[in-house]
């Protein structure tokens, strides 16, 4: 049996089907990636490792229901009203990264040849 050939969508095209879905409906990966704002290599790589959104199984193809994506999206996601919050300005110290010395790790290590 031949394949079927998927025609190629834009990336507005694709998020535009993703929003106009119902809420029940079951949606592929590609649709679901530029919907919610990632790759399609990042959703593969958590549907291998975990953590992602929960997704179905018919026969080899993926499938995402729309609303398991909003629910796990908005459970992994923080709201932020200032830069300042954003965890990754922010050490688990709360200390600010620029304020930090930098780790012994993150220098650069001279090896001098020897004879």
């Amino acid at each position: 049996m031949p394949r079927t050939s998927i025609p190629n969508q834009t990336t507005a095209e694709l998020r535009r089907e993703f929003a106009e879905a119902a809420l029940e409906e079951f949606l592929t990966r590609r649709v679901v990636a530029p919907g919610i704002g990632y790759s399609q290599s990042y959703l593969e790589l958590r549907a291998t490792k975990g953590g992602g959104p929960p997704f179905y199984k018919r026969g080899r193809r993926v499938l995402y229901k729309k609303s398991d994506v909003l629910a796990w999206l908005e459970a992994n996601s923080q709201r932020v009203t200032s830069t300042s919050q954003y965890p990754s300005a922010i050490g688990e110290s709360g200390v600010h990264r620029e304020q930090r010395a930098p780790s012994p790790s993150s220098r650069r290590t001279v090896r001098r040849r020897t004879k």
